[in-house]
């Protein structure tokens, strides 16, 4: 090899190693889709997607997990990068650029105790004059976010939290997806004392979501698109499967 060649080479490295940046993502513990183990891995299928793209784009994606409304606050802020996994609203949308694609999807439905005769049935005037626990931070649908006013809500910090109050007839229902729900379920050995009931509320599509106040250049564009080509291409669906979760690219109704 002459020496222009290996001048060049030698460029190119440190042209693609100047090029190459860490970007700082955080999100909160949300099973399956990001958890930290034991061992302090990060883990779950918004981390794996996100290590992917990066890695694709030749870049570095750093995660942490904190509690909902500090990772919230710290994208508001301009303090992180990226949000692995929130659900879209018109009030995050102010401070946060939503990927054009959700990655995984949650069906929200009330639980209630084992003995309740609530009937729901959909319609958001049926819940007036029920004690209604709500995770603080959470969207549950911009339908049911502008009716909230209406009702009478008591938002908790957790699920944990909400169960804990169910069960001691200090709220009557409360919304959560069955994924989180499930485990918590388990963990407090109530299967026999809640109940799910249906219809959902409402499904929600998590996103990834970038903050308004980060100079982050042509970097979403080039996530967006990654992720939509892994969206057509079926990775993403895989992805989901393989944490034994559904998952559709299409709109619904």
């Amino acid at each position: 090899m002459n020496i222009k060649a290996s001048l060049l080479l030698f460029s190119l490295f440190l042209a693609n190693d100047t090029l190459a940046k860490t970007y700082y993502f955080v999100g909160t513990s949300f099973p399956l889709i990001l958890e930290k183990s034991q061992q302090g891995e990060i883990r779950g299928l918004g981390a794996d997607i996100a290590k992917v793209i990066g890695q694709k784009l030749g870049h570095q994606i750093e995660i942490e997990i904190y509690p909902f409304s500090r990772a919230l606050r710290m994208i508001e802020t301009g303090r992180a990068d990226g949000f692995v996994g929130p659900y879209k609203s018109e009030e995050r949308e102010k401070f946060m650029i939503f990927t054009q694609s959700h990655f995984y999807q949650d069906p929200m439905a009330f639980y209630v105790r084992e003995g309740s005769d609530f009937e729901w049935d959909g319609h958001l005037s049926s819940l007036q004059g029920k004690k209604i626990g709500l995770t603080r931070g959470w969207s549950f649908g911009s339908e049911f976010d502008q009716y909230k006013p209406k009702l009478n809500i008591f938002e908790v910090e957790n699920i944990d939290a909400s169960f804990r109050m169910l069960l001691f007839d200090r709220i009557e229902l409360f919304a959560s997806h069955p994924r989180a729900a499930n485990r918590v379920i388990d963990k407090l050995s109530i299967r026999e004392q809640v109940k799910m009931i249906l219809p959902p509320i409402i499904v929600n599509k998590g996103y990834f979501g970038f903050s308004r106040k980060r100079d982050l250049g042509s970097f979403i564009e080039q996530f967006d698109s990654e992720l939509n080509r892994m969206i057509i291409n079926g990775d993403i669906q895989r992805m989901n499967q393989a944490y034994d979760l559904y998952y559709s690219s299409k709109p619904q109704k």
